[in-house]
Order: C-alpha cells, then structure tokens, then sequence
C-alpha cells in the first residue's frame, strides 16, 4: 500500500509511525498541500464486489448509523484508529433515494428539514454514471464532517478520496467558503476543500461513488453536487437520480406522507367568513385551475384579500389573537364563526359560555372542557360551572389548570391515571383522532403535570409532527433505580392512588427516598451486584441500546451511566425551554441569573479551553467540579452573533442547543 500526502509520496512505512494497528500518524500543513489522498486497497466500508448495473436505475444507496460517537467521519467508518462495530454491514436504516442528498424532501426542488436527529452517521454509496464524456467537478456540502469518494471505475478498490467537509456547513451550500480550507493555492485548480478538481470521466461508464458524513448535534444534512464548466454555486441541486444506481436493491424510500395540522381547518374557516367568503372563492380557483386572465380579474376584484390573510398570519401564534380587538371582526361575524366552529369540531358548546369564545384557542381549550364533562365517568362529578377559568375549586367548576390526577398535590379532581389517560384520548379524539393509536398519553412522568392545558399542549405537539417514537415511552432512569432497589415499591406507590400514604406507610421505601436524593454511587445506596447488573440492563432495555462490555463495569452510579450515554440526568440529552430556568435557581440558590454562582475552577483547565468554530473541547470529566457564574448567552441558542460576549469571559455560559 502507497500513501500520498499531497503530492509527495511515502514509499516505506514502519511501525513506528503508528499509534496502534490501524492508525497513522502523519501531519500536513493543509493551508499549502493538496487535498490528502490516501490510496491502498480502499475496501473500507465496502463488502462486496463490484456488481454496477449496465445503465442507472434511479436511486442511490442510503444507510444510517445511530449512536456513533463524535463528529468525525473516522469515528464511522474505523479507517483512522476508530473502529465503530456497525459500520459498513450492519446499518439502522437501509433505503434507496432519488437523487444525492440526505435527508431528502423527496422532491429535489424542495430543501428538507435540516435538523433530525443526533449522533448518527450516514453512507450515501452506489454508482454514478456520466452522460457524456468530459471533465467533472464535485462538491460536497455536509453537517457536520463528511468525505466524497469516487473511483476510476466500478470497482470500489480503486476509489479515492476527491472532496472533504472538514468542520460543517448548511444544507446545499456548495460555494461559501466559510470553515473551508483553500487547495493548490495560486494555481488553476485553486478551490476550497468541499471540491474536487476536474476529472475526466467517459460517458455512460459505472463510476463507484461515497459519500460519508458524521452527525454530532444540531443541524444536519449531506449533498454531493456536480458540474461540467461553471462553479458549483450555494442552493444547485444535487446529482439526480436519473445518473445514479444503489450499490445493490435496498427498499425504496419514500417521504412520509404529511397531515395538515388539524387547526389549519378551523383557521381558514374562520379567516372565510373575516374575508365575506372569499377564500372559499380563491380555494375553488385553484381547484379548477384557473388561467392568468382568470386570476387577474379575481385579484384586482379582490385588492384587500391578501391584506387580511397577511395580517392574520403576521402574528407569531395567530390562533391565540383576539377576534375583535386584533383582527376587528363584528360581533355577528364572531357569532358565525362560532356556529361554524363547532359544527366542523361536532362539539357543542352551550349557548350560556359561547360569548367565551373570543379566539381559536380559546374555541379549542372550552371545546376541550366541555368534552371532559361530556366523556369523564359520571363518579368524578365533573359540571361546567369553570367553563373558561384557569382553577376552581372542585370537580363542578373546575378549571383548565386544575390538577386531574389523584395521586397529584392539591388534585381537584382526583382521577385514577386509567381513567385519566382514557379521558385524554376522548376529547381529542374530534380534533386529531389519530393520537389514540400513538401511544402520547400512555406515559406519565410527573402527576402534577397532568391538567387539561398539558393535554392540549400535547395535542397542538402532536398535529404539529413534534411527537417522536421516544416521546411514546419516556425514558425515566431514576424510575428504573427506584424500581429496583426498592424491589417495585416506586411502581406500586404510583398506582396505589396515594403516593405520600404509601410512602409514609413503608418506612423503608421512605428512607431510600431520602438516601437517594443524598447519595450518588449505588453502593452508598447499599445495591448489591446483582441490583446494579439489574439496573443496568434495565437501563439499557428503557435507553433502547447496550453498553460496550468494557462499560458495564464502570457503572457504579446513575451519574456515570448517562455520562457513558451521553445523556442529562433527566434522561434527556439537554436542557430544552422551561428547564433552564429550573437549573438557574438550582445553581443560584435562589439568586438571579445576573447574580450567578461564584465558584472556583479546578486548576488544569487553562490549556484545556482553546476553542475554535465549530469545535468541541476534550472532555472535562476527571477534572472535578467546574463551577463559575452562570450567564445566558444572547441569543439563547449561541448560533448568531453573540450580544453578550464580553459577559461570558470566565463564566459558565447556558446555552440552548443550536439550530
């Protein structure tokens, strides 16, 4: 095997210039050497041989690899030093796609969402084949690192590496060269890293074609685009299908089909009688296809129809706005779209709380009120005397932030979580039916989050597409340490209907309740080995993933579990929304978050913290505990010019993860 490094090669390599078996160490000044290639047998990632089909058949090959660590695309495939076991034959996804993107629309003229998951990598592999005769320039544009190969011919051996995303950049942009390293410096091939040169390629011939990318967090997207003469630009289409073949048959993917978001309904029925009925008008033209002449007349007919419609949707959450004092409606007008309104939901509100209904969302939560009432059993007693209020004080007036379960604090309602869950799948049922066979309402985390708002929170979550399969199942870890060194005591506490009678009945779950909000390490917690090999494998059956061999021993606490997983102690992987400001009090005893916390940093930090874009710093744990004041950064999510830079030198900055 020769290695070339630029355009100097190494004809001899001794095991001293490798860390281990599969690792070496070569260092190149990027800022002035060619792209590094490295030509050897080039099978990695590929485990078959050749078998192009004669012409493309449409599509190329997509595999996914979930929980692969880090950002970078070695840390995939293993072909520097890291051996990630999944990789190549054993993908978490195998489908074929049209065209060389991923994730896709399904359309190549529409951009698909740019942040779908975490910690995943992805192979795009198959055959290209050229139309004509030429020379070709390939660009590749990833989030975040990412490598394109091609080979001089069918055979995967021959491939070599063309282009390179070395940090990360968004979704098709090909041409920036923001985090972009230039090449051959001063010369005709003078480009950035993401693009290769021009390679002469014969028409009609099968090219073997990989594309690698590795996805740490946030965005995250891969295309691979081509040209025969002018500079790939931002925003050009990726190489179509209609040039590509899978490296063999997988199923074919295809997008999922999308709902509309059930209020898409009730917003346009209530915007057609604000607009007199005309967009029911302007819907019937593009059903029948109107022509430009017949679209000219409508329009200068109808000059202050977009108006309205751009008014209404000029509002961040326009369903909330008042119909009378932000959109000025008539009275009568509201009266209409009131009656329309619950004949489209078939839920009737009584004549005596319709004038409540000032708003599409307050039609959705008295609409959600009043179904309780309807559907509850009849022994909880609930009436409608709170229709509209936040709280009441029992069942027959009770209120949209009323607590619903009986083992909650302060519950006015006290329900079992049977009956509970039922009811929510009840009343949502006239709005998005097909939450029932979702499973979203199964799981309970906390009992004193379970009131009618949290239900239609959940239910405007779920027609908006935000529900994903682990939101089905919350992954509780503390749950699953109680359960079993209390031997199932947290379970039966929960479903006993009284869960602080429970507890004071059963002083010895009681004393591990304290012990464990005290104490850390499950020795101190008194588990014996088998409890804490039963903890783990039920962690790892509730996360949906085994540990290495190696890192099942080193589990000896909650804490070094999900430091192992990469997780937040709460099982999830940050701290989103509401979350922040729980943890500034926490962290400040109280304090504001101007306040802050003063700490003391532990020594042998200071040449740990060198930052550069887009990059991570080593892992701090073993370092003991890294405290300071804490300061938001503005904006919240850190991926903008930050406006408080000066405020977070030597503090710890809260960041909401990026876009």
């Amino acid at each position: 095997t020769k290695y070339v490094v630029g355009n100097s090669e190494i004809p001899t390599l001794t095991t001293g210039l490798f860390d281990d078996a599969n690792a070496m160490r070569v260092t190149v000044d990027v800022s002035t050497s060619s792209l590094i290639a490295l030509t050897g047998d080039g099978t990695d990632g590929v485990s078959q041989d050749s078998n192009a089909p004669a012409d493309a058949v449409g599509s190329i090959l997509v595999r996914e690899y979930e929980r692969v660590p880090r950002v970078t695309v070695s840390e995939l495939t293993g072909n520097r030093g890291f051996n990630w076991a999944k990789f190549p034959d054993a993908p978490d996804l195998e489908v074929e796609a049209g065209y060389f993107e991923w994730p896709q629309s399904g359309n190549i003229n529409e951009i698909a969402d740019g942040d779908l998951k975490n910690g995943y990598g992805v192979q795009l592999v198959g055959y290209l084949y050229p139309p004509a005769t030429g020379k070709y320039q390939f660009a590749i544009a990833a989030d975040d690192n990412a490598e394109l190969w091609l080979s001089s011919d069918d055979n995967p051996a021959n491939k070599r590496l063309i282009a390179v995303e070395s940090q990360w950049n968004s979704i098709r942009s090909f041409g920036t060269s923001e985090r972009r390293v230039k090449l051959d410096v001063g010369t005709a091939d003078e480009r950035n890293n993401n693009v290769s040169k021009f390679i002469t390629l014969e028409g009609g011939k099968a090219y073997f074609i990989e594309a690698l990318m590795n996805e740490g967090m946030g965005g995250d997207n891969l295309a691979v685009a081509w040209t025969t003469g002018d500079s790939i630009a931002d925003d050009a289409l990726p190489i179509s299908g209609q040039f590509l073949s899978p490296l063999y048959g997988a199923e074919t993917w295809e997008p999922e089909e999308e709902m509309d978001p059930f209020y898409w309904d009730y917003e346009d029925l209530a915007l057609d009688v604000f607009t007199g009925g005309r967009l029911t008008e302007y819907w019937d033209g593009v059903g029948s296809g109107w022509t430009d002449a017949q679209w000219d007349e409508w329009n200068a007919a109808n000059s202050d129809f977009w108006n309205i419609v751009g008014f209404y949707y000029s509002f961040d959450n326009p369903p909330s706005e008042n119909f009378i004092t932000t959109f000025g409606m008539t009275a009568e007008q509201v009266g209409v779209v009131v009656e329309e309104l619950q004949l489209l939901s078939g839920i009737d509100i009584p004549a005596e709380h319709e004038s409540k209904v000032t708003s599409l969302d307050s039609f959705f939560g008295i609409s959600l009120q009043v179904a309780m009432v309807e559907k509850a059993p009849a022994k909880y007693g609930l009436g409608m005397d709170g229709i509209g209020q936040e709280k009441g004080t029992g069942p027959s007036d009770f209120g949209y932030a009323d607590k619903w379960l009986s083992i909650a604090g302060g519950s006015n309602l006290g329900m079992s979580v049977e009956d509970a869950t039922q009811l929510a799948i009840d009343i949502t049922f006239p709005f998005t039916p097909e939450i029932a066979d979702a499973g979203v309402f199964e799981s309970i985390d906390d009992p004193n989050l379970v009131t009618l708002e949290s239900v239609a929170e959940v239910m405007y979550r779920f027609a908006d597409g935000d529900f994903e399969e682990e939101d089905r199942g919350p992954f509780d870890p503390n749950a699953i340490v109680l359960n079993v060194l209390s031997g199932g005591q947290l379970t039966a506490a929960e479903e006993s209907g009284d869960f602080d009678g429970y507890v004071q009945s059963h002083p010895d779950f009681a004393q591990l309740l304290s012990d464990y909000n005290e104490h850390e390490d499950f020795a101190s917690l008194g588990a014996t080995p088998e409890q804490v090999a039963e903890i783990v494998s039920a962690l790892e059956e509730g996360r949906g993933g085994l540990l290495a061999d190696e890192d099942r021993s080193k589990v000896t606490s909650l804490q070094s579990y999900l430091e192992l997983e990469g997780l937040a102690k709460d099982g999830d992987t940050g701290l989103p929304g509401v979350y922040n400001d729980i943890v500034l009090n926490v962290l400040s005893g109280g304090r504001s978050p101007e306040a802050g916390v003063e700490v003391l940093v532990p020594s042998g930090f200071d040449d740990l913290l060198d930052m550069e874009e887009a990059a991570f710093t080593p892992n701090l744990t073993g370092y003991g505990p890294v405290t300071g004041k804490v300061v938001r950064v503005e904006p919240a999510n850190g991926c903008g010019e930050l406006q408080n830079a000066d405020q977070l030198q030597g503090n710890i900055a809260l960041i909401d993860r990026g876009d």
